[in-house]
């Protein structure tokens, strides 16, 4: 006769609703991608999870990314997901649409010619910014010194030119019109200086890499 197994109830203090822990597949994924991406962009490290693999300019959002943080500034919106991650969103989107606006107000005077904020944005905040977080030479200089002397180093503009130089290829309209102009690559440190953050954001590898080594 086989015995009947009895199972013990869980307490009414440890069940939790369904309900309040389930998200749709959907919309987690679009709150993690736009999260990743105005954090990415505005220098601030998610609190968990793993980076995503990228290619070179790993410090930078990625072209897609760049544009759906365009499509956050023209529309405002905010996806669907808890109370606490909507909060937290809010506040790096306003960060990040201010900081947005500005480097794309700012590049719009630099460049002519048929090219869009699709194309701008992630030239300057992706491609240039990305290759300039790799100098090793940059990113021993910003540790050392503060950032009104690390804005007058030298290597500042051949670490530049070397970077535009690199995208070339994949960017010829753009680069084409930074390596034939002075002023352009001055406008291009100022925004990189700027509202794009280099001098903290090379600090802050610098303090990885010295953690990473201790």
């Amino acid at each position: 006769m086989a015995v009947p197994v009895r199972y013990r109830s869980i307490p009414a203090a440890l069940h939790i609703p369904v309900s309040n822990v389930r998200l749709r597949q959907h919309s987690t994924r679009k709150a993690g991608d736009l999260l990743q991406t105005l954090t990415a962009a505005a220098g601030v490290r998610p609190r968990t999870g793993l980076d995503r693999p990228v290619e070179s300019g790993s410090h930078a959002p990625q072209p897609e990314e760049s544009r759906q943080a365009i499509a956050v500034i023209e529309q405002g919106r905010i996806p669907q997901a808890g109370a606490v991650d909507r909060s937290r969103l809010r506040a790096v989107q306003e960060k990040q649409r201010a900081l947005l606006a500005e480097i794309i107000a700012k590049v719009n005077d630099l460049f002519s010619g048929d090219v869009t904020d699709q194309d701008k944005l992630p030239y300057v905040n992706n491609v240039l910014l990305g290759k300039l977080l790799e100098s090793e030479t940059l990113i021993q200089q910003a540790a050392s010194n503060s950032q009104g002397q690390f804005a007058s180093s030298p290597d500042l503009n051949s670490e530049l030119t070397n970077a535009i130089i690199s995208a070339l290829d994949a960017h010829t309209v753009l680069s084409s019109q930074a390596l034939d102009s002075e002023s352009v690559r001055r406008g291009l440190l100022d925004v990189l200086l700027g509202p794009g953050r280099l001098w903290k954001r090379l600090r802050e590898q610098a303090a990885s890499k010295s953690a990473g080594s201790a």
